[in-house]
């Protein structure tokens, strides 16, 4: 399933990953669970995507709660051994400094969720 960046053209910008994922859920967000989106979008495009780009892999937003964080990795990261330590000294850390309660929850393959939004770059290496 293609990210929003290969289907606009253009890297997805915080706010429209926002707007991806408000749209993909039927509960009202209030205003802490946008402000954590958008540190999370911002944080993770920062600090985690740069790393996991550099190896070939792709990150994309699926959810996000005052209770968890749904992140996904594909590319090479599909079901790469590595993801562990990814997860565990990577994004864990990034998501705790967002929001000390939430917990991540981290899929990997090449199926990517419904609803889920890439970070990042978009463009295809020829």
């Amino acid at each position: 399933m293609p990210g929003l960046g290969a289907i606009t053209g253009r890297d997805a910008s915080a706010r429209e990953v926002r707007e991806g994922v408000e749209a993909a859920h039927e509960f009202v967000y209030v205003r802490g669970i946008l402000a954590l989106l958008d540190d999370v979008v911002r944080i993770c495009t920062e600090q985690a995507l740069p790393l996991i780009e550099a190896d070939g892999g792709e990150l994309y937003v699926a959810s996000a709660s005052e209770e968890e964080v749904h992140l996904h990795l594909a590319g090479t990261c599909s079901g790469c051994p590595g993801s562990t330590y990814t997860e565990k000294y990577l994004l864990a850390p990034i998501i705790k400094t967002a929001s000390p309660k939430a917990r991540l929850r981290l899929t990997t393959g090449y199926l990517v969720p419904k609803h889920a939004k890439r970070l990042g770059q978009t463009s295809t290496k020829t």
